[in-house]
């Protein structure tokens, strides 16, 4: 049986609590890494369902005209205003998105997560998990933790993982979501892979773009 797969392009355009930039150069960067991500879809994967899923959507914000004209037409957008954890934790947003999420996410087997404000260089982590299709990371520089803005994980490992989290110790003891995914699979000894980069910039609230 084929495996059904989900690539969920999570985005926070307005965030509540923004540090980094301002909003307009924001969703610039997010033109930039969605237009960079779509140039690389052109070339096939007919056996993924890409979606957007925003959760800093509400009446008077919506995904504006530049991004919407450069999205292709069978891309999938999910809206939503779900945002208390994510305004304090930028993992509990993930987390919040992923439960907003949940009835889509259980129809597939696999689900590839990445963040379109970073600007891909290559395809060559997802082609990898293509051709081998397993929990997939790339490890942070202290080995300790994965790196986020990029991985493929199965379904069903992610639904146990968001059964046992806990955002409001994550909250309360600014724990990040890199530590946590990483400690689950290692304390409930899930198999995993994990290859040398993502081959990404990464865009941190310094501003100093980061290669990974």
């Amino acid at each position: 049986m084929d495996n059904k797969i989900i690539c969920l392009l999570c985005c926070c355009l307005y965030p509540k609590n923004n540090q980094s930039t301002n909003n307009n150069q924001r969703i610039e960067e997010y033109v930039e890494g969605l237009s960079k991500f779509f140039e690389f879809v052109k070339d096939g994967y007919t056996n993924i369902d890409f979606y957007i899923i925003d959760n800093s959507i509400t009446n008077d914000k919506r995904v504006p005209d530049n991004i919407l004209k450069i999205l292709p037409n069978n891309i999938k957008i999910i809206e939503h205003s779900n945002n208390i954890y994510g305004a304090i934790n930028k993992g509990g947003g993930l987390i919040e998105n992923w439960l907003y999420a949940k009835e889509v996410l259980k129809k597939y087997d696999w689900l590839i997560h990445f963040e379109p404000r970073q600007h891909l260089k290559s395809f060559d982590f997802i082609d990898n998990f293509l051709n081998n299709p397993r929990n997939l990371f790339t490890l942070g520089k202290e080995r300790n933790h994965f790196n986020t803005g990029l991985f493929c994980i199965k379904i069903i490992d992610l639904e146990k993982y968001l059964s046992l989290v806990n955002l409001n110790d994550m909250i309360q003891h600014n724990i990040s979501i890199e530590y946590t995914i990483y400690d689950f699979f290692v304390n409930k000894t899930i198999e995993y892979d994990t290859i040398d980069k993502m081959d990404l910039i990464w865009f941190p609230f310094n501003h100093i773009p980061i290669y990974h």
